[in-house]
């Protein structure tokens, strides 16, 4: 009987060793509180995007309006950029998709803190996607203004703090955002941007011509996803996408004894705001740290129609100089 009560006893202990020393316990609890946070999130997103209570929202399809009478010829991409204030939109879609991409994972078995902190991580991302939502919108905004001539004005618009170039081809903005393509390795080694099917006809402004990543890097527009919450906007397989390009297009010009500069090496402000701290040097396409990060392995043009046209040239990727619309 005595036995049987030590045993009794030793078996307890044991247990409660064992779920003390468990590590990912509080990862587990973290990415549960997230999730709930996430989806609610989304919800209250759905029912003011139903409601029509978000600013920036609600401008769109007025400036879609605008922009149709000046430049039909762009109906379709203007048809993309003014859902973006709806639930039919590509980064809405794609936030929706990563969410339930993520959510058997976080519901599921959580073998170390490293997953627990990739997992726990999208949620937060996820998070702010949401959160910012509305900020987001001004890129589609300012694209849509550029197709007004100026008619109609841009909105809290981004710019580089050590630059007074308006930057370049209209529909930069848009290049590189992992919600509308990938970029691509062509058969001469150098990074592409390849636009999903259904948003093939983007390419229309750069002439059908392919957009380099070394060349837009130099002489992208700034833009709220780029320069502000990449991070929170790209799905995880997104942001290795954009680092892979990165990093291949640094290997190409240190083979040949050039030097690269990211393409968010520039750092940007507000428009008519004093210059700002916020930086787009972003080391990380990550907004946000888990606590348990550490732990794991660890990122104003009025153009004419010629703008449209020249974009970028199609020569190979290094050596070349490609024109973009902006003066």
């Amino acid at each position: 009987m005595k036995i049987t009560k030590y045993v009794i006893i030793l078996v307890l202990a044991s247990s409660l060793v064992a779920c003390g020393s468990d590590p990912t316990k509080e990862i587990r609890q973290e990415i549960g509180l997230n999730l709930s946070a996430a989806e609610s999130s989304l919800s209250s997103l759905n029912n003011q995007l139903d409601a029509g209570t978000l600013r920036n929202a609600s401008l769109l399809p007025a400036y879609a309006r605008v922009a149709r009478e000046k430049k039909p010829e762009f109906g379709q991409i203007i048809d993309v950029l003014a859902s973006e204030g709806t639930q039919r939109g590509p980064t809405y879609q794609s936030i929706v998709q990563r969410l339930d991409q993520v959510k058997p994972k976080a519901q599921g078995k959580i073998e170390t803190v490293e997953a627990g902190s990739a997992i726990n991580l999208e949620l937060l991302n996820i998070r702010t996607a949401v959160s910012n939502y509305d900020a987001m919108l001004v890129d589609a905004l300012n694209m849509l203004a550029d197709f007004t001539d100026g008619t109609l004005p841009k909105v809290r618009e981004i710019e580089f703090e050590d630059s007074k170039a308006e930057g370049g081809a209209i529909g930069s903005e848009y290049v590189g955002n992992s919600n509308y393509g990938q970029w691509k390795t062509g058969s001469n080694g150098s990074s592409f941007w390849q636009w999903y099917g259904q948003y093939a006809f983007f390419s229309m402004m750069f002439g059908n011509r392919p957009v380099y990543y070394d060349s837009w890097s130099s002489q992208r527009r700034p833009s709220y996803y780029h320069d502000r919450n990449r991070g929170a906007y790209s799905s995880p397989r997104g942001r290795a996408n954009q680092s892979d390009a990165l990093a291949k297009t640094k290997k190409s010009y240190t083979a040949r004894g050039k030097s690269f500069k990211s393409p968010y090496a520039k750092n940007t402000k507000i428009k008519g705001q004093p210059n700002s701290t916020k930086s787009s040097r972003i080391s990380s396409n990550k907004p946000f740290k888990s606590s348990y990060a550490k732990t794991s392995s660890r990122s104003n043009s009025s153009s004419s129609s010629k703008t449209y046209k020249s974009g970028y040239n199609s020569r190979s990727s290094g050596s070349r100089r490609s024109s973009f619309g902006g003066k």
